[in-house]
């Protein structure tokens, strides 16, 4: 048979970049539009009359029983309004969807076009509606049950796909709503209070705080003092506290040492740390060459630039490594840290790359030989920056907090304060209040948050919104591709070295090194899955080929899971694996192979079994698709792969009207076949691979 395979990409060249970026934006929009950001505005009311506005990616969402669907308001029974705008890039006729439990509805252009309800079948499916090119106007609203979990996804089809949940690609809204920005504000000003780790100092007078179930932020913590003593050179410790954003923009440290002796001071506490003499790692040698390139190979430009000059003409707010050097003991005790950040301090957005030793020593050999500027050599009072370290609240963050005797207000003190203390801009030589990185914007966030948040809300973890917030702060896009938005690595297009181990069998053909994109990334895999993952937990190498690899992260892992998972409005806990069907099992088994299928193994490994004539692109293990993948999307992908993703090497073996050329099985019925190819894979760890007839 010949499948239909999409063009060829063109996205290692800025040309196909420009134009996949230009064929990416919706056309005909009217000049207004301008003001319109991805993504819909969501409101939520209870029973009780609470309310709360947020921004959302998608029309769906999804909340255990007993939890409240937002930090802003109780649990129980709730109504969720999403108001947005579906762009389309030409006129067509739709059918709107719903999956999920509970009552929905959805109007757009003023109509009503669905009317569901989970308990009538025949409802969840609405009539047919004509959407005009460029921006349509919707409403959609949602009752959730009295009782028990919330779950609610819009789907939608057309002339020229069959159902699937709206993407987050076609969906906007307007920027300029006064109530949507004022909730926006305050629930910045609680991000911030949780990040800059403001209990730590001022703690609530009563047990009001359960960190059991409280906002991840909270529970984010800072490099002991004793890993600080034996990593860092003390003459480096002034520099640092001077102004902690020169070497680290994002870093959330305050300069705790505004006043007019502040130089001495900082020299104190250098001191107090270099009278610990904490044995270091001596310095190893690596080669700075190999570690060149794998900066390069493992994605870390994405992140990181590795002078403080690169930085001035950056686009993508990288990280700059110049200061390695002048900060680091050894590079021994750099090849160590590079080998587990997390050993560190365990909620490091630095992620775990499972580094060998050599790996790590080429790394490090690199960060550290260069020159850096000769600095002052510590002179100040060890006993007297031990005290400043005590009573200045560094303990707060960095020790045992029982072992600081910083005297701070309460929170419900600071609430009322009218001073603005640590929230003030000004650096004076009468400040006493530690001096945080914060914008006016940000103060006032906070600010607003003091003022009329409910402290209530500290203790509530909503996993979509963290999930959301934890994707921008742990960089995701630096290497993954986001609903259109290209990623950091792939516009550096950095170069990277042939993949020699597979020149023997492919010849000259080079395996396509795009990574995964995010845009479906809660609906496609498995919660447990994804958690093991993010984890490190998982045997097999799902993409060997690659020059990049996946890393960890350990302390963001299941939050990441479950919250990516409740954004697309799928449960956090995933349903058992089915065991397949053998009849259809058997139908897919030949349905996958060379002689009478789809020739899937041409491309697909299945456990042991190789794949047969890899051109270009490879893909995973069929093995294990059944552990990762969720069924729903699964079959969404065989069904037309170019629609998931655009750049896919993937064929698409089916027409308009769901039919492919293998009449002779489930009589050419899409859907039939791609169900019996799921069975097969059902088998999992037990699975066989075709009978092979390339002849």
């Amino acid at each position: 048979m010949i499948p239909r395979y999409p063009i060829p990409s063109s996205r290692k060249t800025l040309a196909g970049l420009l134009l996949f970026t230009i064929l990416s934006i919706p056309c005909g929009a009217p000049a207004e539009e301008s003001k319109l950001e991805q993504g819909v505005r969501l409101e939520i009311r209870t029973a009780e009359g609470e309310f709360d506005v947020r921004y959302s990616r998608l029309v769906a969402l999804f909340v255990p029983e007993g939890d409240p669907a937002t930090p802003f308001v109780s649990s129980g029974p709730f109504s969720a309004t999403w108001t947005g705008n579906i762009e389309v890039d030409l006129r067509d006729r739709f059918r709107f969807g719903f999956e999920g439990n509970g009552t929905f509805q959805f109007y757009i252009d003023g109509r009503v076009r669905l009317d569901a309800d989970s308990a009538d079948p025949e409802s969840l499916v609405g009539r047919r509606a004509r959407l005009g090119k460029g921006s349509n106007p919707f409403i959609a609203t949602y009752q959730s049950p009295a009782t028990g979990e919330a779950e609610c996804r819009l789907m939608w089809e057309s002339t020229e796909f069959p159902m699937e949940t709206v993407p987050a690609t076609v969906l906007t809204h307007s920027t300029t709503d006064e109530g949507f920005l004022k909730s926006m504000t305050l629930r910045k000003g609680r991000e911030l209070v949780g990040e800059y780790r403001c209990l730590n100092c001022h703690a609530p007078k009563e047990s009001t705080l359960d960190r059991s179930e409280a906002m991840l932020e909270l529970f984010e913590d800072a490099p002991s003092m004793e890993t600080i003593a034996t990593r860092t050179r003390p003459e480096w410790i002034p520099l640092w506290l001077e102004n902690p954003q020169r070497f680290h923009p994002d870093s959330t440290m305050p300069r705790m040492l505004p006043g007019p002796y502040a130089r001495q001071d900082a020299m104190d506490i250098a001191a107090y740390f270099e009278s610990m003499d904490i044995e270091s790692e001596p310095d190893i040698k690596g080669n700075s060459e190999e570690g060149r390139e794998l900066f390069n190979q493992l994605g870390c430009i994405a992140c990181h630039v590795l002078s403080e000059a690169e930085t001035e003409s950056d686009p993508y707010d990288r990280t700059p490594l110049g200061h390695i050097p002048a900060k680091w003991k050894s590079s021994g005790e750099l090849s160590e840290f590079l080998q587990n950040p997390q050993s560190h301090f365990k909620s490091i957005r630095m992620p775990h790359f499972k580094l060998t030793k050599e790996e790590a020593d080429n790394l490090a050999s690199l960060l550290m030989d260069r020159e850096v500027e000769p600095v002052d050599s510590v002179t100040g009072d060890a006993e007297r920056g031990g005290e400043l370290v005590a009573t200045l609240g560094c303990l707060s963050c960095h020790g045992p907090s029982n072992e600081a005797e910083a005297s701070t207000p309460s929170f419900e003190e600071v609430r009322v304060k009218e001073s603005a203390g640590c929230l003030s801009l000004e650096a004076t030589g009468e400040r006493k209040a530690p001096l945080f990185p914060l914008s006016p914007k940000e103060i006032g966030a906070i600010q607003v948050f003091l003022k009329s948040g409910p402290i209530d809300s500290l203790n509530r973890s909503d996993p979509a919104e963290t999930a959301e917030r934890y994707t921008e702060k742990l960089r995701c896009n630096a290497c993954h591709e986001r609903d259109g938005e290209f990623d950091v690595w792939t516009l550096l297009n950095p170069p990277r070295e042939d993949l020699e181990e597979f020149e023997e069998d492919l010849g000259d053909a080079e395996i396509d090194q795009s990574r995964p994109s995010l845009t479906f990334i809660g609906e496609k895999l498995r919660p447990d899955w994804l958690k093991k993952r993010l984890l490190g937990e998982v045997g097999e190498d799902i993409r060997p080929w690659l020059d990049s690899r996946m890393p960890c992260f350990p302390f963001h892992a299941e939050v990441l899971a479950e919250g990516l998972a409740q954004s697309h409005g799928f449960s956090p806990k995933a349903d058992p694996i089915p065991e397949p069907d053998a009849e259809l099992a058997e139908l897919g088994e030949r349905l996958v192979s060379q002689k009478e299928g789809f020739a899937c193994t041409t491309c697909h490994p299945i456990g042991d079994y190789e794949a047969q004539a890899v051109y270009e692109s490879m893909g995973t293990n069929l093995m294990v698709a059944a552990e990762r993948l969720r069924p729903g999307y699964a079959l969404h992908w065989m069904f037309n792969p170019l629609r998931v993703n655009p750049k896919t090497k993937m064929p698409r073996y089916t027409s308009e009207h769901g039919n492919t050329p293998l009449v002779t099985l489930l009589d050419g019925e899409g859907v039939r076949q791609f169900e019996a190819i799921w069975h097969y894979l059902l088998r999992g760890r037990e699975i066989e691979a075709p009978e092979v007839d390339l002849k």
